[in-house]
């Protein structure tokens, strides 16, 4: 059987998950799945910035001319970020 000793209380405990005495994780899964939890409550009580707020009110704008220009904008914007990848890509392969 596999001991493992808990790094919070000290006690011995045998093939468990978590301390039976103070329940914290033993094993490198229950510390993921803790960490992945923080993360997302972080990420869900994070606020959205202002930059992102006036585009997505743009993007959900009642006039039709504001959508499409915002879609337009967007379509620019795409086009100039693949075409900076490749670039990017050519240059770094080449290096070496």
């Amino acid at each position: 059987m596999k001991q493992i000793k808990c790094p919070n209380c000290k006690q011995w405990n045998e093939n468990v998950a978590r301390c039976t005495n103070c329940n914290t994780a033993l094993v490198a899964e229950e510390l993921n799945k803790e960490y992945r939890q923080k993360i997302e409550a972080e990420d869900a009580a994070k606020e959205e910035g202002k930059a992102f707020k006036y585009f997505q009110s743009l993007k959900d704008s009642k006039f039709l001319l504001v959508r499409l220009t915002y879609q337009f904008l967007f379509g620019i914007w795409t086009v100039y970020m693949f075409f900076v990848a490749v670039f990017t890509w050519i240059i770094a392969t080449t290096v070496g």
